[in-house]
């Protein structure tokens, strides 16, 4: 009986020791008054009363401003992704009519016509031109070398996108041009391979950087090559 209330004892002063008191919390709470300044999530996660007074309120008021950032700034990323989707639709529904059109085109100056006028103004450009590759039998005032072309993409892509800083290679644009950013769309054909090469420029920096969607993009480029391989014949 003795060794059965001694075993007792004992787990209850095990149980004891390895618990900590509130008294011990507040106590080290005391004397470690920064301790949530490193220590946020721990507020967050915690569930104070509004009816608190004192010291108490500012950290139930520390948590809910916190909690309303965190709502605001989820609202915030939802806002911008129902813009950028909506963007988005509108401009593959531009470029699906525009591709409609361009394989339409009777002529190479209809193609000239149809970048010139609907893709530049559905894509807000400064600039387009259509730059054929050496060895090609469209007429134009520039041609470019294909191994000049080819060494702007990788075997992967296309699609070019930049934004235009000192040392940047611009020798395809028309001096004094200006640009702040641009898409370079590489055109192939099965046939012939690189044929020309597609530039636009916009004077917005942000138009077009490198870590924006091409995809739309390198679909103009297919369709383009295909309409250069039909006319240029």
């Amino acid at each position: 009986m003795a060794i059965q209330l001694a075993e007792k004892r004992a787990e209850r002063f095990e149980e004891s020791s390895n618990t900590v008191s509130e008294a011990q919390v507040a106590q080290f709470l005391l004397e470690n008054p920064n301790f949530f300044k490193g220590h946020e999530n721990v507020l967050v996660e915690m569930d104070l009363s509004s009816t608190m007074t004192g010291n108490v309120t500012s950290i139930y008021d520390f948590q809910l401003r916190k909690v309303r950032r965190k709502m605001e700034q989820l609202e915030d990323k939802n806002r911008m992704l129902v813009q950028t989707t909506l963007q988005n639709m509108q401009t593959e529904n531009q470029i699906h009519e525009l591709v409609v059109h361009l394989m339409k085109a009777q002529t190479m100056d209809d193609l000239f016509s149809i970048l010139q006028g609907e893709l530049k103004i559905d894509l807000n450009l400064d600039y387009i031109r259509l730059i054929p590759a050496k060895g090609t039998a469209i007429e134009a005032e520039q041609h470019l070398g294909v191994d000049y072309i080819d060494s702007f993409f990788n075997t992967q892509t296309n699609v070019k996108l930049r934004t235009i800083c000192e040392g940047t290679d611009v020798d395809m644009y028309a001096e004094g041009t200006t640009m702040a950013s641009d898409a370079l769309l590489r055109l192939r054909s099965e046939s012939r391979g690189t044929v020309g090469m597609l530039v636009m420029s916009s004077s917005n920096r942000a138009r077009f950087h490198a870590g924006q969607a091409s995809d739309l993009l390198e679909f103009v480029a297919q369709v383009l090559g295909l309409c250069i391989e039909r006319l240029n014949k």
